[in-house]
């Protein structure tokens, strides 16, 4: 079987046989039990930390009915300072995404006519890194109007700091969604999210996800061939709401070759049922060795792991605060019940009241300053009734309370410093290094944070890159698509959070762009005062801070020295085009003289003749001259005994001649313009130059001088 055939099929479920999809589902119905039974205590301790959080109210009925049953909310508050910090640091004035350029050269940009390219910015010719630039914030402007105004990524990632720091780990699902042409990422709860057993979840081969699916949706699904067509395997929950399907990212040798490929199955949790299974993987992620097998297969990934904490021994799951504050939470809560179940003993009082005292038993009712008649048969009533002994609350359990409370609010990083508590005539130096101490350990949380958002945006942009004619086809007016394309999305950009992965509190920031303003204003000839003044109004947060930012003007040059620059690039183009006529006459002498030195070696005799008749021409020339600065006029014989000379030489020439082209065009051939002796006016014979010839003469003088 050929799996490249699976690749881009919505569903391959009619590929395989029904025994085949029945080992299927059973097998991966029985690895999911498993790995749901592993974290069983995981879980267990999640829902009590979740009631906790959630200040769950629940009737209590020990030592009595109706009893206290305060939840103190110590996870509450840590998981609300966990968001209150982060969540704006994920998306800060609009922006999640920011773009980094790798590499890049200075060499010129040029357009598709060759021409240089200018910059708009700088009015100088535009270089690699600049194009660079422009492309990035191309792509940063794409990706931030999806996620801010298309999306509702930062609605999930908001919810995703309150449930992963509760649970210690959560995980979104990233994919193209083709109903909106818009990348989806859906946040995937920790009670849904399972992997294999034994391991971490990046190194799992095996990760699973809990889908409460509406019965009339999972039909929907079936009749659009996206869901096997098989409505008798889902006939038991025609009577439920919806049902609970597993989609479950594994491996599967449906080739038998003894690999497993990556797959996505989808199964019903109760019974196994497979109604769909999707590869997870295109041909470019298979790999081959040199016998053509297949070596390797590189699955794509979805799903994207944010943890709160690793465990502390290496093992499979996170911490998270239920981990770390449930039982310290669960102290104080008893602490602070007995406390209220004390004083509520010693205030509501009951005891004993005896027989002979005639008073009537149960509630009594009294309005201030009312006495009430009573039959005690002259019996002293302080003898006939006795109340249950009761303390107060008790102090050793009040201090104990307050030392739970500090403790928790210590591993939970809610210090009165960070919460606005503090002494109002702390020194400042102090008051920052207490910050600073208290931030030592939410930051190595919040650079795991960073890590898995960086990983989770790197998605973003290949689905961007991916699905980038259908998002032009489905928003036709959005302007940031118009002028961009493919060519933009490169490999040669590195996408980053805009959130600090350090943490800088508002007063560090201040000091940062206070910083880069000095910088700016130093006059520092190594400092570039405009990117001093970006990063100082960048750090501090300024929302759109390039609107403040006045563009560069280009330097108007000096008129002087343009004459100069003038007047010495045309000072060098006469000296190449020199150089270039002096390069022409030395190749024509080069080829004129190697074709001398042929015609000498292969044919004496034809230079014999040509010298006769050279010298007979220079006689009969000089004679012409001399008639004709006696008579004026030629002299018919001298015409005629040239001519003859002429067509001789012609002939000769016709047979033997090398290259006649060259030898015709530098040589001229004395005898053929001994046409006619001409006088030139002045008393001498001239030799007219041949019509055709003259304007040729010319433009080759002309290449010469």
């Amino acid at each position: 079987m050929d799996i490249k055939k699976f690749i881009g099929k919505i569903n391959i479920t009619d590929y395989l046989d029904e025994d085949v999809l029945g080992k299927i589902g059973s097998d991966c119905s029985a690895d999911f039990k498993d790995d749901q039974t592993d974290r069983t205590e995981k879980d267990f301790n999640l829902e009590k930390a979740k009631k906790i959080a959630q200040q769950v109210i629940e009737p209590k009925t020990f030592p009595f009915r109706n009893a206290s049953n305060v939840k103190y909310p110590l996870i509450t508050n840590a998981v609300i300072e966990f968001n209150s910090r982060v969540s704006p640091l994920i998306c800060n004035n609009g922006e999640a995404v920011k773009i980094k350029a790798l590499g890049g050269e200075n060499d010129l940009i040029k357009d598709e006519n060759g021409e240089f390219v200018i910059s708009q910015e700088t009015g100088l010719f535009k270089n690699e890194n600049e194009d660079k630039t422009d492309r990035g914030q191309k792509v940063k402007d794409i990706m931030n109007w999806i996620i801010h105004d298309l999306s509702d990524w930062e609605e999930e990632k908001d919810r995703l700091t309150l449930v992963y720091a509760l649970a210690g780990f959560a995980a979104t699902k990233n994919y193209f969604d083709y109903g909106t042409s818009l990348p989806k990422s859906e946040l995937v709860l920790p009670l849904s999210l399972y992997w294999e057993a034994g391991k971490t979840f990046n190194k799992a081969t095996r990760k699973s996800q809990i889908i409460s699916m509406p019965v009339n949706e999972v039909v929907e699904n079936m009749r659009m061939g996206i869901f096997k067509d098989d409505e008798e395997a889902i006939a038991s929950y025609k009577d439920e709401d919806s049902i609970d399907l597993i989609e479950m990212h594994t491996l599967l040798d449906l080739d038998e070759d003894g690999y497993k490929e990556p797959y996505i199955v989808v199964f019903t949790k109760e019974g196994g049922k497979v109604l769909r299974i999707v590869a997870r993987y295109d041909e470019s992620d298979i790999l081959y060795n040199k016998s053509g097998k297949i070596a390797k297969i590189n699955p794509k990934e979805y799903f994207v792991f944010y943890e709160f904490i690793p465990c502390l021994d290496g093992s499979t799951y996170p911490l998270g605060l239920c981990d770390l504050l449930l039982f310290t939470n669960e102290s104080i809560n008893s602490i602070t019940n007995q406390l209220i179940d004390a004083g509520t003993l010693s205030n509501i009082q009951g005891g004993f009241i005896s027989g002979n005292a005639r008073i009537r038993g149960g509630q009594q009712a009294f309005t201030p300053g009312e006495f009430k008649y009573i039959d005690n048969a002259g019996l002293d009533i302080s003898n006939t009734i006795v109340p249950l002994p009761t303390k107060e609350p008790s102090s050793a359990l009040f201090q104990l309370l307050g030392l739970l409370i500090d403790n928790g609010k210590q591993l939970a990083m809610l210090s009165d410093v960070l919460s606005g508590d503090v002494n109002p005539n702390i020194q400042p130096t102090t008051l920052l290094a207490l910050i600073e101490q208290g931030l030592s350990g939410f930051k190595a949380i919040l650079k795991r944070l960073h890590r898995s958002l960086k990983q989770e945006l790197q998605l973003y942009y290949d689905m961007i890159f991916e699905h980038l004619e259908d998002l032009k086809r489905f928003y036709p007016e959005a302007r940031l698509l118009q002028d961009v394309t493919a060519e933009d999305f490169s490999r040669d950009f590195v996408i980053i959070p805009v959130s600090d992965e350090y943490y800088s509190t508002s007063i560090e920031k201040a000091q940062r762009s206070n910083f880069y303003m000095q910088l700016a204003m130093s006059g520092n000839p190594f400092i570039n005062p405009e990117e001093a003044t970006r990063r100082g109004l960048e750090t501090l947060g300024v929302e759109n801070y390039k609107q403040l930012m006045a563009k560069p003007q280009p330097q108007q040059p000096d008129p002087l020295m343009v004459a100069q620059a003038q007047a010495q690039l045309q000072f060098i183009m006469e000296q190449i085009k020199r150089l270039n006529v002096q390069n022409q006459i030395d190749l024509i002498k080069t080829s004129l003289e190697k074709m001398r030195t042929d015609s000498e070696v292969g044919n004496d005799s034809i230079k014999t003749q040509s010298e006769t008749v050279k010298r007979s021409a220079e006689a009969i020339s000089a004679l012409a001259t001399a008639e004709s600065k006696q008579a004026g006029i030629n002299n018919p014989e001298y015409i005629s005994q040239a001519k003859d000379m002429s067509n001789f030489n012609n002939s000769q020439a016709m047979e033997n001649m090398i290259d006649e082209q060259t030898i015709g065009n530098t040589q001229g051939l004395l005898p053929e313009r001994l046409g006619s002796v001409q006088n030139n006016g002045n008393g001498e014979g001239v030799l007219p130059v041949p019509e055709g010839q003259q304007g040729a003469e010319k433009e080759g003088m002309s290449e010469l001088i």
